[in-house]
């Protein structure tokens, strides 16, 4: 699988420079025939009129080849945050520049044909914004449409999961009063947690946002819960440390708890690893969310707890969707160490 998704990421660029290139060559043939039509006068008429709308079908195939390459590479680029405004508006500029150059070109830089050329280009322009607003559009639609349909899947998926939360917070309960009464206060503090981490999935997750007050408690609670599975050892290698300032921001739902899974699931914790750690910083200052998470592993640990590898991918998607040009993702992988940085500005 690995050699047929190399192969794929190798032959397409090449079949895209191929393309390129021989469109390059017969846009090149095209114009030279131009060329020559017009430097034969009025000799043939029938031909100069074959050449001019051959001339003009060529322009406008190339037209709208540039408007979507520069809707492909730079529009999406830009709109999500992966080129900034002065680049962006940059190359848009040289764009136009090298199409107006184009122009002059083929009119051997007639001085006569630079005022129409220069409105060519202008309506070259506008045109590319109308084909642009059009793409994104569509584009934009489509993403809302996946979204949907992702959404829906989830909540199917997660209906199809679930064994009657009523019952199982209803079991989770009598397990908490059972403890209490056998004076075992902190079994009785992890169902307690357990029961809040449950009950926070089931109903806060299919909300688009909540407050940051509420994503930090249950991160809190998460971190919990894991300290315990690991007793005294995992309590003496974790390095943990939340802070928020009070000022009050959304956040859509359960960003950070993937990567806190990661990190735990695959930490190298046990008898005589005392060189394992996890660290995690987790501060929001100024509606500024971000996450500093680290943990060494072991290949072993890839190998027995391999899962399906979609909860990173999903949470990229939602980055890329929910905060397009206001969010930074880092992730480092050594061999040993994984690292994640994450920052994500969510102020309105």
């Amino acid at each position: 699988m690995k050699d047929k998704g190399l192969a794929v990421k190798i032959i397409r660029p090449v079949g895209i420079l191929l393309f390129l290139g021989v469109l390059a060559y017969w846009l090149i043939r095209i114009f030279q025939l131009i060329q020559v039509e017009m430097s034969a006068g009025d000799e043939n008429y029938f031909g100069n009129l074959q050449v001019f709308l051959l001339s003009w079908l060529a322009v406008f195939f190339l037209v709208n080849l540039l408007a979507w390459a520069n809707f492909k590479f730079l529009f999406l680029k830009w709109k999500e945050g992966n080129i900034p405004w002065y680049l962006f508006w940059g190359l848009e500029l040289l764009l136009l520049l090298v199409f107006f150059e184009f122009l002059q070109w083929t009119v051997m830089y007639e001085e006569e044909i630079l005022k129409d050329n220069l409105i060519l280009t202008g309506v070259v322009a506008l045109y590319f914004l109308a084909i642009t607003w059009f793409f994104d559009l569509i584009y934009t639609r489509r993403k809302q449409a996946e979204l949907i349909q992702q959404k829906e899947k989830a909540e199917l998926n997660l209906l199809q999961s679930q064994l009657n939360p009523h019952f199982l917070f209803n079991a989770l309960n009598s397990t908490y009063s059972s403890a209490i009464q056998e004076e075992s206060p902190h079994t009785a503090a992890q169902i307690l947690q357990l029961s809040d981490l449950m009950r926070f999935a089931l109903e806060k997750s299919k909300r688009d946002f909540i407050s940051i007050e509420e994503e930090l408690n249950f991160v809190d609670k998460y971190i919990r819960i894991q300290k315990n599975r690991f007793g005294s050892t995992g309590e003496e290698l974790m390095d943990i440390e939340i802070n928020w300032d009070g000022f009050p921001v959304g956040i859509s739902p359960m960003l950070v708890q993937p990567f806190l899974e990661n990190a735990f699931k695959f930490s190298e914790f046990g008898p005589g690893n005392q060189n394992s750690k996890i660290l995690v910083r987790i501060s929001v200052e100024e509606g500024e969310l971000s996450i500093h998470i680290e943990n060494t592993y072991l290949k072993g640990q890839l190998r027995d707890n391999k899962g399906t590898g979609n909860g990173i991918d999903l949470v990229k998607k939602r980055l890329k969707s929910l905060y397009p040009g206001k969010h930074n993702l880092t992730i480092k992988d050594t061999g040993k160490l994984f690292t994640v940085l994450m920052k994500i500005d969510l102020k309105k």
